[in-house]
């Protein structure tokens, strides 16, 4: 695993390298996020819109995974200016690291654009404004993967504090049959993760902290890239499957 700075991006392959970017995003926007996080999950029931029929919170609770899980597709129906900022970082460092999808998203007036005007049809392949929000005592996401049929590597934001809002919550990637990474105590609030999309991964469960003021969560920012319409991803990730385009 590497650590790098904002300005060291030139140093790894985001298709081969796993690597944490430090203190990305200011602890001040990372309070105030979780701030409002915390307001959602307080006053909204599963299962609901979010100020816009394109904003949602629901529970994913299947098997042995738990969180509680926010997509967000119109900013501007949302005021918390911390919402914007983090996902915009975001972008702009999968900029930086060299998109190489179909997307139509290419700068960041055109990433605002989407996401304040919602213009893109749900044909069109576009980033996906996720916030999961792993609880102390139940909070945990089974072994998975995903087929990098729309991206290449995933990139995810921590806004909580490792020790002190949670124990444990680590996310174990097996990078082959004899070595395992974890991002743990290594992955800071700020900090963004960064690995290859196709990497089998977990979130183990969280426990308490007896930490004053600890918030008792781990929240993660992501955005995957996909086609809005869960009919165009089956049909597109069937036909590279047939033909093995990867």
């Amino acid at each position: 695993m590497k650590y790098i700075k904002i300005n060291e991006l030139n140093q790894v392959n985001p298709e081969k390298d796993i690597f944490v970017i430090k203190n990305v995003v200011k602890k001040s926007i990372c309070a105030d996020l979780n701030k409002w996080i915390n307001f959602q999950l307080k006053n909204k029931k599963p299962n609901t819109s979010i100020s816009s029929k394109n904003n949602w919170f629901y529970r994913v609770n299947k098997g042995n995974t738990y969180f509680s899980s926010f997509i967000l597709n119109e900013f501007k129906k949302i005021k918390s200016k911390s919402v914007h900022i983090v996902f915009e970082e975001l972008f702009k460092i999968y900029l930086k690291l060299g998109l190489k999808e179909p997307l139509k998203i290419k700068n960041l007036n055109q990433f605002r654009k989407e996401f304040y005007k919602n213009e893109l049809g749900n044909h069109e392949i576009t980033f996906h404004p996720y916030i999961f929000s792993y609880d102390c005592g139940t909070g945990k996401f089974a072994w998975h993967s995903h087929k990098p049929v729309f991206q290449k590597f995933q990139l995810l934001l921590n806004t909580t504090m490792p020790n002190k809002d949670y124990f444990g919550g680590e996310t174990d990637m097996i990078v082959s049959n004899k070595k395992k990474e974890v991002f743990g105590d290594n992955f800071q609030q700020g900090d963004i993760f960064s690995f290859p999309y196709h990497l089998k991964h977990r979130v183990r469960k969280l426990d308490f902290t007896n930490a004053k003021n600890a918030l008792n969560k781990r929240n993660s920012i992501l955005m995957p890239i996909h086609p809005k319409s869960k009919k165009i991803v089956k049909k597109l990730t069937k036909f590279f499957d047939n033909n093995k385009i990867y």
